[in-house]
């Protein structure tokens, strides 16, 4: 698998062609992986992934890759947690939508053995690490939530997904803003806003509020960080969502241009990442080998440091 993701860079730029083509030639490897190691979760998972960033999927290889995923968490590895990931192709496709919020709830409640497991080993490890490995478990909530308000949508419960809806502003006003300087906590934040924003421009379409909704929509778009081109002509894409309810109302092209214009130029998102200048504080690491680390033997070097804990294996 290495070898092939070596010999296989995803290619750089906004090529659409050729990053279809590597998708392509990933799903393809992906299945071989599956067929070679039946019990393995990294391939399932990474199969999953990749058919995630196809839209247009083969059901039936959707629903393969779901099952295969599904199986290997029930029988072989009581860690292995894909069941969000999962229902997120069903539900994205349109397939056993009855089963989503069954198998999102699977996944939470794995989410949350394993966040208590980790819970123990919290006392002897440094703050921030504390906060990362809590922050896992908001991470999973917020995905699930990502996918049950469109899931209730489909199925018609208003009720259901203005109840997540709900969990979601909660969850978003108690937590704090991100401390200045922090920019990985302030970009966490600005996507939980933007799904929080685009679950209310869903409900909100979904009511008859179209022009509501255009605006919640326009608004996550505008806070959302920003990623590549690609990722924003996606369909499920908020500034996408909000040109198809425009279109819905009457709207022009033209007059959507103006109007997206406008709302970012009002909201500023300032979550995207910059250059820090400040110097790196004295340190002392010992690697694998025994030997010790000091930021002078790294100086006018590039260099990629891998952190990890004893308890990621």
């Amino acid at each position: 698998m290495e070898a092939w993701h070596k010999a296989n860079p995803r290619p750089k730029g906004d090529d659409a062609a050729a990053i279809r083509a590597h998708q392509e030639a990933l799903l393809k490897a992906s299945n071989e992986w599956c067929a070679r190691w039946p019990k393995a979760g990294g391939p399932a998972m990474g199969r999953l992934w990749t058919l995630s960033a196809l839209d247009d999927a083969p059901k039936t290889e959707v629903e393969a890759a779901v099952d295969h995923a599904v199986r290997i968490a029930e029988l072989s590895d009581p860690h292995f947690n894909p069941f969000v990931l999962a229902a997120s192709l069903l539900d994205r496709h349109g397939l056993r939508t009855e089963q989503v919020p069954e198998l999102v709830k699977r996944g939470l409640e794995r989410a949350e053995r394993q966040a208590k497991e980790q819970a123990r080993h919290l006392a002897g490890m440094p703050p921030k690490m504390q906060e990362n490995i809590k922050g896992e478990h908001e991470r999973a909530r917020l995905e699930a939530w990502t996918i049950l308000v469109p899931a209730h949508l489909r199925r018609g419960d208003l009720g259901a997904a203005r109840a997540v809806a709900a969990e979601m502003k909660s969850a978003l006003e108690a937590k704090s803003a991100a401390p200045a300087g922090d920019e990985m906590a302030k970009r966490e934040r600005a996507v939980r806003e933007a799904t929080y924003l685009q679950a209310m421009g869903r409900i909100a379409r979904a009511e008859g509020r179209k022009a509501d909704a255009v605006s919640w929509l326009l608004r996550a778009a505008a806070v959302a960080p920003r990623r590549s081109p690609e990722s924003e002509q996606r369909p499920h894409h908020p500034l996408r969502e909000a040109e198809a309810v425009w279109k819905e109302l009457g709207g022009s092209a033209e007059a959507f241009a103006a109007l997206q214009q406008r709302d970012e130029k009002k909201i500023a998102p300032q979550t995207d990442w910059e250059k820090r200048d400040k110097a790196l504080p004295e340190l002392a690491l010992p690697d694998l080998k025994g030997r010790t680390w000091k930021l002078a033997d790294l100086r006018g070097k590039v260099t990629f440091i891998n952190i990890w804990a004893t308890w990621c294996g």
